[in-house]
């Protein structure tokens, strides 16, 4: 996974900027739009990184809000860039559509906080659990079709231990430790990685026991992605069918954030849930 930045980073890094230009310069995103004859959710997407600048454009909105000419010119040419080879295209026949954007997002990512029900998350998955969940999901998968998948969720992990790695933030339910993927081997092995991954600085791991006090009920699980410099933030929600986004409004994403602090707050702490976990590990001896 390559350390430069990608298109979308360098697209959240110019929306992050002209925001905080517009908001120097007391104008609103209706003002924005009507400078360059557009509507103002264009504004709010770009803002937010989820849509792209032309130079033109960018330049008129520099000098709607009297930027200087050589802070003008250097977000111009971050801006102007060539676009990056995403870091999942060698793998891009394994991977729907719908999983393409989230990959991209995770490796931008400064802390992803995540809810998880079923079964242990990606980024914390051994090679042999990871392989059983895919071919659980397609059971009539070969070896050579689940490859390429197989290897992109391998790679994931690796923003993990990066140079400036991943804050990762789980609440994991019992249940999923105790389902059984494959054999009792592999939920050993899953187990104990899930011990070993604990114990990195940057992740938080806690499991919510099935004796936990009442907390708010969460049918899907879902993921809260946070970004460097940026204020906003895109919750991830997967189903059967796909996945959904969500970056607003914010009282939505605010609602996602209050649940996901009860929950956390309904788990079991560090020490308790990795007791819990070398509990059930040997359960499968």
């Amino acid at each position: 996974m390559p350390d430069v930045p990608t298109s979308f980073t360098r697209r959240m890094q110019v929306g992050t900027e002209l925001r905080r230009f517009r908001l120097a310069a007391r104008k609103t995103a209706q003002h924005a739009a009507d400078h360059l004859g557009c509507g103002q959710p264009k504004i709010s997407k770009i803002e937010r990184g989820a849509l792209g600048i032309r130079t033109d454009e960018l330049r008129a909105l520099l000098a709607f809000y009297g930027v200087a000419p050589e802070h003008a010119d250097s977000l111009v040419a971050i801006n102007e860039q060539p676009r990056d080879r995403e870091w999942w295209a060698p793998y891009r026949d394994g991977i729907p559509n719908w999983f393409r954007r989230y990959m991209t997002l995770e490796a931008a990512a400064s802390q992803i906080r995540s809810y998880e029900i079923e079964i242990v998350p990606g980024l914390l998955q051994t090679e042999d659990y990871a392989r059983a969940t895919l071919q659980a999901w397609e059971p009539e998968m070969g070896n050579h079709v689940v490859k390429a998948p197989l290897e992109a969720r391998m790679a994931r992990q690796r923003v993990l231990v990066r140079e400036d790695p991943l804050d990762l933030v789980i609440v994991l339910t019992e249940a999923a430790l105790r389902k059984i993927v494959w054999d009792a081997k592999t939920m050993r092995g899953q187990l104990v990685k899930l011990l070993e991954a604990s114990e990195l600085p940057n992740v938080d791991l806690r499991v919510l026991p099935f004796n936990a006090p009442q907390h708010p009920v969460q049918g899907l699980p879902f993921s809260i992605l946070h970004f460097p410099e940026h204020d906003e933030l895109i919750v991830y929600v997967e189903d059967v069918e796909g996945a959904s986004y969500v970056d607003k409004p914010a009282e939505l994403v605010g609602r996602y954030n209050l649940v996901f602090t009860r929950l956390r707050k309904a788990a079991l702490d560090e020490n308790e849930s990795r007791d819990l976990i070398a509990t059930i590990a040997k359960e499968f001896t």
